[in-house]
């Protein structure tokens, strides 16, 4: 974006005006220094329109892309057929800390319940945590110093300890450690690797050393990966930073690898197609998919010809009315257990 002098556009003060990315600085010549014009697109996002052109001073020079952060040092790289220029930092990258902090300990990721944001900016700001692998070196003596989280009476002893809440999320970050490698992989941010590609990973990379092991052109032939997942994956582990959070992680005995995982192709219900609809009794939606994707099959999200079982639990929805329209075969958690059997 540019950084502009003070104008009164549309009804409001504009300071700053969105340049949307390398290409389009180029292709509008703004230079830094420049006099431009500013319209506020769609009456709402103040835009660099272009330069002022009589209005430049000589030894303007075009604006050039950085080629690292100012932040971290880490290289700033731009993929090829992308429009956006990005940090290669990740985990080491303070600008970045925050947001890969949170989503590290997200739900879709490591799940540590009650690590949210304002924790994690306080443990920020006091110099504890500067990257995942932090999480796991702190103590019920550093939460008691933050906010919420004070010292309660034992009523046997009578002595201070460390109250309910220090316990509870001291006992949701150990729980993390055995989180699977899915889940690892997506808390660690990797760029184009989210919840659904990091599972088809760890199928084939069942543990953070053979994927960090693989090529670019290992990890693209796999169906639904592709060459752009590729090369990021491949960039992530060259970063000599992303590589010392992993060994932190090991080191806290972060859970690297998945155990027992059938191969992918094999077991009980290799080349079985499944699609899940309602609540099941004892299993989470995420449970049974790792369970059928574990035992060789493939979990897709809609109802189709090429479907073999519909998993159904309680309070199914419409695709449990297409399975019965196509005839597909309807199962519960008991059925699945004894064809995992």
């Amino acid at each position: 974006y540019a950084v502009l002098e003070p104008v009164y556009v549309g009804g409001v003060t504009v300071q700053s005006a969105t340049l949307h990315n390398q290409d389009e600085v180029a292709r509008k010549g703004v230079r830094p220094g420049d006099t431009v014009i500013v319209r506020r697109a769609g009456d709402v996002i103040p835009e660099v329109v272009g330069p002022v052109l009589a209005k430049r001073k000589k030894g303007l020079k075009a604006w050039k892309m950085p080629t690292t952060c100012r932040f971290c040092g880490s290289a700033i790289v731009r993929q090829e057929g992308e429009a956006v220029a990005y940090c290669t930092g990740a985990l080491i990258c303070p600008s970045q800390r925050r947001e890969r902090l949170f989503h590290f300990a997200g739900r879709g990721s490591m799940d540590i319940e009650g690590l949210g944001y304002q924790t994690i900016e306080e443990l920020i700001q006091k110099g504890w945590v500067q990257d995942p692998g932090d999480f796991y070196s702190l103590t019920a003596d550093q939460f008691t110093q933050l906010e919420g989280f004070a010292l309660e009476k034992d009523k046997r002893t009578g002595r201070m300890i460390p109250g309910k809440r220090t316990r509870n999320l001291l006992r949701a970050i150990e729980a993390s450690k055995d989180r699977p490698v899915a889940r690892l992989l997506t808390g660690l941010g990797v760029r184009n690797v989210g919840w659904t590609t990091a599972r088809i990973l760890s199928r084939h990379f069942p543990s953070i050393d053979a994927l960090q092991g693989a090529s670019a052109e290992d990890i693209a032939s796999i169906h639904g990966i592709g060459e752009v997942v590729g090369m990021s994956v491949v960039d992530f582990f060259g970063q000599k930073g992303n590589r010392a959070v992993l060994d932190k992680l090991r080191k806290a005995g972060v859970h690297m690898a998945d155990e027992g995982v059938t191969p992918v192709g094999e077991g009980p219900l290799r080349d079985k197609t499944f699609v899940l609809t309602g609540t099941l009794p004892t299993l989470s939606r995420e449970e049974a998919t790792a369970l059928i994707e574990q035992a060789g099959g493939k979990v897709t999200s809609s109802v189709s010809k090429k479907t073999d079982y519909v998993l159904a639990g309680e309070s199914p929805g419409s695709k449990y009315d297409k399975a019965v329209e196509l005839g597909t075969t309807i199962i519960g958690e008991d059925e699945l257990r004894a064809l995992l059997a």
